[in-house]
């Protein structure tokens, strides 16, 4: 809350998720009472549930277009908001022909019975899309996604980069 609360009243609104765009992206996943925002209370309870199921690893891909075209050799990373600390890693992958890309964790962050595995942690994250080495494609709003292995959202998401 103390992250992306600007006014102070205890509830995060649309605009103020728009700092957080993976919350934003499942707002009425989040958003017990349908106010329209989320506080507090609500925030610990999703978390709560959602770390409770014991699952931390899952598959994780997106698609990446640019005017609904594949965005091809792009590396796609899925930073963790800060708000997770350093439990969670960062996950990465590169698109193919069809702008798809496999995120995983590296495997140097996992334990060795892990290594292969190719999937992220479940978590709330920001998607960094670079096109070219050193360049951070520019979207008109900022991307996020959650990864929750109990939500449809974070299935196969597809991020158009010039909306």
């Amino acid at each position: 809350m103390n992250i992306y609360d600007q006014n102070g009243d205890g509830a995060l609104t649309k605009v103020e998720l728009q700092e957080c765009p993976g919350i934003l992206r499942g707002l009425l996943t989040y958003d017990a009472n349908r106010d329209g925002s989320v506080d507090a209370v609500e925030l610990k309870s999703y978390f709560e549930t959602l770390y409770s199921s014991e699952v931390g690893l899952m598959s994780a891909g997106c698609t990446i277009t640019r005017s609904g075209k594949p965005v091809i050799g792009a590396i796609v990373r899925f930073i963790p908001e800060a708000f997770l600390g350093e439990a969670i890693y960062a996950a990465e992958g590169i698109t193919d022909r069809s702008g798809y890309a496999q995120i995983a964790v590296p495997d140097e962050k996992l334990p060795a019975s892990y290594h292969g595995l190719n999937m992220a942690q479940v978590g709330v994250y920001r998607v960094e899309v670079e096109t070219s080495p050193g360049e951070i494609a520019e979207s008109k709003s900022l991307l996020g996604i959650e990864l929750n292995p109990t939500s449809r959202q974070s299935t196969n998401p597809a991020f158009d980069l010039a909306r």
